[in-house]
């Protein structure tokens, strides 16, 4: 099963995304793919990302990219944590050519191997602002990787300013999921 959450920035995505981790069927992996860099605000995020983790029984796995190739044994479940981190990891860091069929043949990996998996993405692009190419590219990039993700996942939900809006299952039908409880 594929649970897609999206939303912008600071929209409640990752803690909405992290609760229903919580709910699945464990062991319970929290896939980072931020790359680590020396400078004050993705140390701050990452910190952040670790307190809210705190609280659950996560094992975090540190995967810039190639997610498919976490050793994660059959069961059990997986956020992916996030789409848009992933992409510019596999641009800037590997340069592929595939890079949209390629993250998500990754990710089917993981579900081959019997993960749940709960993968968070951004919205982006609503803004309607003018950008450079190689930025156009990298919004475009990931608006597909989201829509195929999309079509693949069983629940799609976004955040819209902290209020979970169902784009494909509902609420209700989440719910009666065996084990998600009180989502």
């Amino acid at each position: 099963m594929m649970i897609l959450v999206t939303g912008g920035a600071a929209s409640g995505k990752s803690e909405f995304a992290e609760k229903i981790l919580a709910k699945l069927p464990g062991p319970h992996y929290y896939v980072a793919t931020m790359h680590k860099t020396d400078d004050r605000e993705t140390k701050e995020r990452i910190q952040r990302h670790v307190n809210l983790r705190k609280k659950h029984d996560f094992i975090t796995v540190e995967q810039e990219t190639d997610v498919g190739e976490v050793p994660l044994s059959g069961g059990g479940s997986a956020m992916v944590e996030c789409i848009s981190n992933l992409l510019a990891n596999e641009m800037f860091l590997t340069k592929r050519n595939d890079v949209v069929e390629y993250i998500v043949r990754q990710l089917g990996k993981l579900e081959e191997k019997g993960i749940h998996l709960v993968v968070v993405s951004n919205e982006v692009a609503s803004d309607g602002g003018i950008y450079d190419d190689f930025t156009q590219k990298y919004i475009v990039f990931l608006q597909q990787i989201n829509a195929m993700l999309a079509r693949r996942a069983e629940y799609v939900v976004e955040l819209v300013y902290g209020i979970p809006v169902f784009l494909k299952g509902s609420r209700e039908e989440l719910r009666k999921e065996d084990f998600l409880e009180n989502i």
